[in-house]
Protein backbone atom coordinates (compact mmCIF):
# COMPACT_ATOMS: atom_id res chain seq x y z
CA UNK A 1 0.00 0.00 0.00
CA UNK A 2 2.84 2.40 0.79
CA UNK A 3 4.20 2.20 -2.75
CA UNK A 4 0.88 3.44 -4.17
CA UNK A 5 0.80 6.37 -1.74
CA UNK A 6 4.42 7.18 -2.61
CA UNK A 7 3.68 7.25 -6.35
CA UNK A 8 0.64 9.43 -5.83
CA UNK A 9 2.64 11.90 -3.76
CA UNK A 10 5.26 12.01 -6.52
CA UNK A 11 2.61 12.85 -9.11
CA UNK A 12 1.06 15.53 -6.90
CA UNK A 13 4.47 17.13 -6.42
CA UNK A 14 5.27 17.18 -10.14
CA UNK A 15 1.89 18.47 -11.29
CA UNK A 16 -1.37 19.25 -9.53
CA UNK A 17 -3.66 16.49 -10.70
CA UNK A 18 -6.67 17.98 -8.99
CA UNK A 19 -6.31 21.41 -10.57
CA UNK A 20 -9.36 22.43 -12.65
CA UNK A 21 -9.26 20.71 -16.01
CA UNK A 22 -5.90 19.06 -15.21
CA UNK A 23 -4.21 21.62 -17.43
CA UNK A 24 -0.99 23.57 -17.37
CA UNK A 25 -2.55 26.92 -18.23
CA UNK A 26 -3.83 28.66 -15.07
CA UNK A 27 -5.96 31.00 -17.17
CA UNK A 28 -8.39 28.16 -17.80
CA UNK A 29 -9.30 28.16 -14.13
CA UNK A 30 -11.46 31.21 -14.75
CA UNK A 31 -13.89 29.12 -16.73
CA UNK A 32 -14.52 26.66 -13.90
CA UNK A 33 -16.79 28.99 -11.92
CA UNK A 34 -16.79 28.88 -8.16
CA UNK A 35 -16.68 25.63 -6.22
CA UNK A 36 -19.95 26.00 -4.35
CA UNK A 37 -22.11 23.91 -6.65
CA UNK A 38 -23.54 26.89 -8.58
CA UNK A 39 -21.59 26.48 -11.84
CA UNK A 40 -23.41 24.93 -14.82
CA UNK A 41 -21.06 24.46 -17.79
CA UNK A 42 -22.08 24.55 -21.41
CA UNK A 43 -20.36 22.72 -24.24
CA UNK A 44 -19.20 26.09 -25.59
CA UNK A 45 -17.14 26.89 -22.48
CA UNK A 46 -13.38 26.66 -23.08
CA UNK A 47 -13.22 24.28 -20.11
CA UNK A 48 -15.24 21.73 -22.11
CA UNK A 49 -14.05 22.72 -25.59
CA UNK A 50 -10.55 21.65 -24.52
CA UNK A 51 -11.80 18.68 -22.51
CA UNK A 52 -10.38 15.42 -23.99
CA UNK A 53 -13.40 13.46 -22.79
CA UNK A 54 -15.77 15.76 -24.68
CA UNK A 55 -15.61 14.02 -28.06
CA UNK A 56 -18.66 15.91 -29.33
CA UNK A 57 -16.76 19.20 -29.32
CA UNK A 58 -15.60 18.62 -32.91
CA UNK A 59 -17.94 15.89 -34.13
CA UNK A 60 -17.99 17.18 -37.74
CA UNK A 61 -18.47 14.46 -40.32
CA UNK A 62 -18.47 11.84 -37.59
CA UNK A 63 -22.23 12.20 -37.09
CA UNK A 64 -22.95 11.34 -40.73
CA UNK A 65 -20.60 8.38 -40.47
CA UNK A 66 -22.45 7.25 -37.36
CA UNK A 67 -25.82 7.45 -39.12
CA UNK A 68 -24.51 5.15 -41.84
CA UNK A 69 -22.42 2.67 -39.84
CA UNK A 70 -23.23 3.23 -36.18
CA UNK A 71 -25.81 0.49 -35.81
CA UNK A 72 -23.56 -2.11 -37.45
CA UNK A 73 -20.67 -1.15 -35.18
CA UNK A 74 -22.96 -1.37 -32.14
CA UNK A 75 -24.25 -4.83 -33.06
CA UNK A 76 -20.69 -6.05 -33.64
CA UNK A 77 -19.46 -4.74 -30.28
CA UNK A 78 -22.57 -6.04 -28.54
CA UNK A 79 -21.95 -9.54 -29.90
CA UNK A 80 -18.39 -9.53 -28.51
CA UNK A 81 -18.70 -7.77 -25.16
CA UNK A 82 -19.39 -10.81 -22.95
CA UNK A 83 -16.44 -12.65 -24.45
CA UNK A 84 -14.12 -9.88 -23.24
CA UNK A 85 -15.58 -9.50 -19.76
CA UNK A 86 -13.48 -10.52 -16.77
CA UNK A 87 -15.34 -12.28 -14.01
CA UNK A 88 -14.48 -11.55 -10.41
CA UNK A 89 -10.72 -11.95 -10.71
CA UNK A 90 -10.32 -10.86 -7.08
CA UNK A 91 -11.37 -14.37 -6.07
CA UNK A 92 -8.28 -15.75 -7.82
CA UNK A 93 -6.01 -12.92 -6.66
CA UNK A 94 -6.10 -13.18 -2.86
CA UNK A 95 -3.33 -10.64 -2.29
CA UNK A 96 -5.09 -7.89 -4.25
CA UNK A 97 -7.48 -6.30 -1.78
CA UNK A 98 -10.32 -3.92 -2.58
CA UNK A 99 -8.23 -1.11 -1.09
CA UNK A 100 -5.17 -1.87 -3.22
CA UNK A 101 -7.30 -2.12 -6.36
CA UNK A 102 -8.88 1.26 -5.60
CA UNK A 103 -5.49 2.83 -4.86
CA UNK A 104 -3.97 1.66 -8.11
CA UNK A 105 -6.91 2.34 -10.43
CA UNK A 106 -7.40 5.80 -8.91
CA UNK A 107 -3.74 6.58 -9.63
CA UNK A 108 -4.26 5.25 -13.17
CA UNK A 109 -7.33 7.43 -13.73
CA UNK A 110 -5.58 10.61 -12.61
CA UNK A 111 -2.45 9.76 -14.58
CA UNK A 112 -4.69 9.37 -17.62
CA UNK A 113 -6.24 12.77 -16.94
CA UNK A 114 -2.80 14.32 -16.52
CA UNK A 115 -1.82 13.16 -20.00
CA UNK A 116 -5.17 14.30 -21.48
CA UNK A 117 -5.75 10.99 -23.22
CA UNK A 118 -8.80 9.47 -24.91
CA UNK A 119 -11.22 7.92 -22.41
CA UNK A 120 -11.25 4.71 -24.43
CA UNK A 121 -7.59 4.05 -23.65
CA UNK A 122 -8.40 4.20 -19.93
CA UNK A 123 -11.27 1.72 -20.34
CA UNK A 124 -9.09 -0.57 -22.45
CA UNK A 125 -6.25 -0.42 -19.90
CA UNK A 126 -8.54 -1.59 -17.11
CA UNK A 127 -10.10 -4.26 -19.35
CA UNK A 128 -6.67 -5.67 -20.24
CA UNK A 129 -5.63 -5.62 -16.59
CA UNK A 130 -8.78 -7.33 -15.35
CA UNK A 131 -8.65 -10.02 -18.04
CA UNK A 132 -4.98 -10.73 -17.42
CA UNK A 133 -5.47 -11.03 -13.66
CA UNK A 134 -8.45 -13.33 -14.25
CA UNK A 135 -6.36 -15.84 -16.22
CA UNK A 136 -3.00 -15.75 -14.49
CA UNK A 137 -1.55 -17.12 -11.29
CA UNK A 138 -1.90 -14.96 -8.16
CA UNK A 139 0.43 -11.96 -8.11
CA UNK A 140 1.66 -9.87 -5.22
CA UNK A 141 0.05 -6.53 -4.43
CA UNK A 142 3.40 -4.87 -5.03
CA UNK A 143 3.40 -6.23 -8.62
CA UNK A 144 -0.02 -4.76 -9.45
CA UNK A 145 1.47 -1.41 -10.40
CA UNK A 146 3.91 -3.04 -12.84
CA UNK A 147 1.23 -5.13 -14.54
CA UNK A 148 -1.12 -2.15 -14.68
CA UNK A 149 1.55 0.15 -16.11
CA UNK A 150 2.27 -2.40 -18.83
CA UNK A 151 -1.44 -2.68 -19.70
CA UNK A 152 -1.50 1.11 -19.85
CA UNK A 153 1.39 1.02 -22.31
CA UNK A 154 -0.39 -1.54 -24.52
CA UNK A 155 -3.66 0.39 -24.53
CA UNK A 156 -1.84 3.62 -25.33
CA UNK A 157 -0.28 2.05 -28.43
CA UNK A 158 -3.65 0.72 -29.59
CA UNK A 159 -5.74 3.86 -29.06
CA UNK A 160 -3.75 7.07 -28.86
CA UNK A 161 -2.42 9.06 -31.80
CA UNK A 162 0.03 11.22 -29.87
CA UNK A 163 3.67 10.49 -30.60
CA UNK A 164 5.59 10.96 -27.39
CA UNK A 165 7.39 8.62 -25.05
CA UNK A 166 5.38 7.33 -22.11
CA UNK A 167 8.45 6.11 -20.28
CA UNK A 168 8.83 9.07 -17.92
CA UNK A 169 5.20 8.64 -16.92
CA UNK A 170 5.30 4.87 -16.57
CA UNK A 171 8.17 4.99 -14.09
CA UNK A 172 5.90 6.92 -11.73
CA UNK A 173 4.10 3.63 -11.17
CA UNK A 174 7.38 2.01 -10.12
CA UNK A 175 10.71 3.80 -10.25
CA UNK A 176 12.59 0.48 -10.32
CA UNK A 177 10.85 -0.65 -13.53
CA UNK A 178 13.24 -0.92 -16.50
CA UNK A 179 12.41 -0.76 -20.20
CA UNK A 180 13.59 -4.33 -20.64
CA UNK A 181 11.26 -5.53 -17.90
CA UNK A 182 8.24 -3.70 -19.30
CA UNK A 183 8.90 -5.16 -22.76
CA UNK A 184 9.15 -8.68 -21.31
CA UNK A 185 5.98 -8.25 -19.28
CA UNK A 186 4.19 -6.82 -22.29
CA UNK A 187 4.93 -9.98 -24.26
CA UNK A 188 3.68 -12.14 -21.38
CA UNK A 189 0.39 -10.22 -21.14
CA UNK A 190 -0.23 -10.24 -24.89
CA UNK A 191 0.45 -13.97 -25.15
CA UNK A 192 -1.69 -14.79 -22.10
CA UNK A 193 -4.57 -12.85 -23.68
CA UNK A 194 -4.04 -14.75 -26.94
CA UNK A 195 -3.40 -11.48 -28.81
CA UNK A 196 -7.07 -10.50 -28.32
CA UNK A 197 -6.53 -6.90 -27.26
CA UNK A 198 -9.07 -4.62 -28.98
CA UNK A 199 -12.01 -5.35 -26.67
CA UNK A 200 -15.36 -3.52 -26.68
CA UNK A 201 -15.38 -1.12 -23.72
CA UNK A 202 -17.80 1.07 -21.82
CA UNK A 203 -16.64 3.99 -23.92
CA UNK A 204 -17.71 2.39 -27.20
CA UNK A 205 -21.26 2.17 -25.91
CA UNK A 206 -21.25 5.57 -24.18
CA UNK A 207 -20.44 7.19 -27.51
CA UNK A 208 -22.94 5.06 -29.43
CA UNK A 209 -25.88 5.84 -27.16
CA UNK A 210 -24.99 9.55 -27.11
CA UNK A 211 -24.68 9.84 -30.89
CA UNK A 212 -27.89 7.85 -31.24
CA UNK A 213 -29.67 10.48 -29.14
CA UNK A 214 -28.03 13.36 -31.03
CA UNK A 215 -28.93 11.88 -34.42
CA UNK A 216 -32.58 11.36 -33.41
CA UNK A 217 -33.20 15.03 -32.54
CA UNK A 218 -34.36 17.73 -34.96
CA UNK A 219 -32.54 20.76 -33.52
CA UNK A 220 -29.32 22.03 -35.13
CA UNK A 221 -26.28 19.93 -34.36
CA UNK A 222 -24.61 22.68 -32.31
CA UNK A 223 -27.62 22.89 -30.00
CA UNK A 224 -27.72 19.14 -29.56
CA UNK A 225 -24.05 19.03 -28.70
CA UNK A 226 -24.43 21.58 -25.93
CA UNK A 227 -26.44 19.28 -23.66
CA UNK A 228 -25.23 15.95 -24.96
CA UNK A 229 -21.54 16.86 -24.66
CA UNK A 230 -21.90 17.71 -20.98
CA UNK A 231 -23.93 14.57 -20.25
CA UNK A 232 -21.40 12.38 -22.11
CA UNK A 233 -18.45 13.95 -20.28
CA UNK A 234 -20.23 13.49 -16.93
CA UNK A 235 -21.04 9.86 -17.82
CA UNK A 236 -17.37 9.21 -18.58
CA UNK A 237 -16.41 10.59 -15.17
CA UNK A 238 -18.97 8.33 -13.51
CA UNK A 239 -17.73 5.35 -15.55
CA UNK A 240 -14.14 6.10 -14.50
CA UNK A 241 -15.25 6.00 -10.86
CA UNK A 242 -16.98 2.65 -11.43
CA UNK A 243 -13.74 1.20 -12.85
CA UNK A 244 -12.15 1.65 -9.41
CA UNK A 245 -14.85 -0.60 -7.90
CA UNK A 246 -14.65 -3.76 -10.03
CA UNK A 247 -16.18 -5.91 -7.28
CA UNK A 248 -19.47 -4.01 -7.46
CA UNK A 249 -19.93 -3.91 -11.23
CA UNK A 250 -18.16 -6.88 -12.84
CA UNK A 251 -21.45 -8.69 -13.49
CA UNK A 252 -22.74 -5.91 -15.75
CA UNK A 253 -21.79 -5.87 -19.42
CA UNK A 254 -20.09 -2.72 -20.76
CA UNK A 255 -23.23 -1.76 -22.71
CA UNK A 256 -25.34 -1.99 -19.54
CA UNK A 257 -22.79 0.06 -17.59
CA UNK A 258 -22.71 2.69 -20.34
CA UNK A 259 -26.48 2.98 -20.42
CA UNK A 260 -26.70 3.29 -16.63
CA UNK A 261 -23.85 5.82 -16.41
CA UNK A 262 -25.62 7.98 -18.99
CA UNK A 263 -28.88 7.59 -17.12
CA UNK A 264 -27.25 8.84 -13.92
CA UNK A 265 -25.41 11.61 -15.78
CA UNK A 266 -28.69 12.97 -17.14
CA UNK A 267 -29.87 13.36 -13.54
CA UNK A 268 -27.15 15.99 -13.24
CA UNK A 269 -27.57 17.38 -16.77
CA UNK A 270 -30.91 16.58 -18.47
CA UNK A 271 -30.26 16.19 -22.19
CA UNK A 272 -33.50 15.65 -24.03
CA UNK A 273 -34.91 12.38 -25.26
CA UNK A 274 -34.40 9.14 -23.33
CA UNK A 275 -32.33 6.45 -25.01
CA UNK A 276 -34.44 3.84 -26.75
CA UNK A 277 -33.21 0.30 -26.11
CA UNK A 278 -34.68 -3.18 -26.35
CA UNK A 279 -36.11 -4.16 -22.92
CA UNK A 280 -35.18 -7.76 -23.67
CA UNK A 281 -31.49 -6.78 -23.87
CA UNK A 282 -31.63 -4.27 -21.02
CA UNK A 283 -34.18 -5.49 -18.43
CA UNK A 284 -35.61 -2.72 -16.27
CA UNK A 285 -34.90 -4.46 -12.98
CA UNK A 286 -31.21 -4.93 -13.80
CA UNK A 287 -30.90 -1.32 -14.93
CA UNK A 288 -32.53 -0.10 -11.72
CA UNK A 289 -30.17 -2.24 -9.66
CA UNK A 290 -27.11 -0.94 -11.51
CA UNK A 291 -28.26 2.68 -11.36
CA UNK A 292 -28.85 2.32 -7.63
CA UNK A 293 -25.30 1.05 -7.10
CA UNK A 294 -23.84 3.88 -9.19
CA UNK A 295 -25.76 6.55 -7.27
CA UNK A 296 -24.71 5.04 -3.95
CA UNK A 297 -21.08 5.03 -5.12
CA UNK A 298 -21.27 8.67 -6.22
CA UNK A 299 -22.73 9.60 -2.86
CA UNK A 300 -19.75 8.06 -1.07
CA UNK A 301 -17.09 9.35 -3.51
CA UNK A 302 -18.20 12.89 -4.33
CA UNK A 303 -14.71 14.35 -3.93
CA UNK A 304 -13.34 11.87 -6.51
CA UNK A 305 -15.61 13.24 -9.24
CA UNK A 306 -14.88 16.85 -8.30
CA UNK A 307 -11.13 16.28 -8.51
CA UNK A 308 -11.54 14.37 -11.77
CA UNK A 309 -13.88 16.80 -13.59
CA UNK A 310 -14.21 20.01 -11.57
CA UNK A 311 -15.97 21.83 -14.42
CA UNK A 312 -18.67 19.15 -14.60
CA UNK A 313 -18.92 18.18 -10.93
CA UNK A 314 -18.49 21.35 -8.84
CA UNK A 315 -17.69 21.00 -5.16
CA UNK A 316 -20.81 20.83 -3.04
CA UNK A 317 -21.45 23.27 -0.25
CA UNK A 318 -21.00 22.15 3.34
CA UNK A 319 -24.77 22.46 3.80
CA UNK A 320 -25.51 20.23 0.80
CA UNK A 321 -22.97 17.64 1.95
CA UNK A 322 -24.41 17.60 5.47
CA UNK A 323 -27.95 17.22 4.13
CA UNK A 324 -26.89 14.37 1.85
CA UNK A 325 -25.07 12.61 4.69
CA UNK A 326 -28.07 12.89 7.00
CA UNK A 327 -30.34 11.37 4.35
CA UNK A 328 -27.92 8.72 3.11
CA UNK A 329 -29.35 5.21 3.08
CA UNK A 330 -27.21 2.45 4.66
CA UNK A 331 -25.38 0.20 2.23
CA UNK A 332 -27.75 -2.29 0.65
CA UNK A 333 -30.80 0.01 0.73
CA UNK A 334 -33.33 0.18 -2.08
CA UNK A 335 -32.35 2.13 -5.18
CA UNK A 336 -35.24 4.57 -4.88
CA UNK A 337 -34.26 5.40 -1.31
CA UNK A 338 -30.67 5.97 -2.39
CA UNK A 339 -31.87 8.31 -5.12
CA UNK A 340 -33.88 10.32 -2.63
CA UNK A 341 -30.88 10.52 -0.30
CA UNK A 342 -28.59 11.97 -2.98
CA UNK A 343 -31.01 14.57 -4.20
CA UNK A 344 -31.63 13.12 -7.69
Amino acid sequence: MEIFRKRRRQIDEEEQLVSPGCCHNPKRVRHQGDQRGTYHPSAGDPALQNEPWNTLAHIGIGLETFKEYGEDAYMYNKSLEERFMALNFLQSQPEITLASWYEFTSLLVFMHRRLKLDFRSLCLTVNLLERFLACTAPIKTTDLNRVGATCFNIAYKLVEKQQFSLWNCLILFDDTFTKKEINQLERVIICRLLFELAAPTIDDFLEHFTLQRVASQKKPVAVKQTKEAIALTAARGIAALSLTHHHEFYTYAPSMMALCCLKVATKFYPSGKPINVDPAEYPDHIMEECVGKIIALISSRQSFLHMLLPAVFPRRTAEETETSASQKEPEGGEAENIQAGTGF
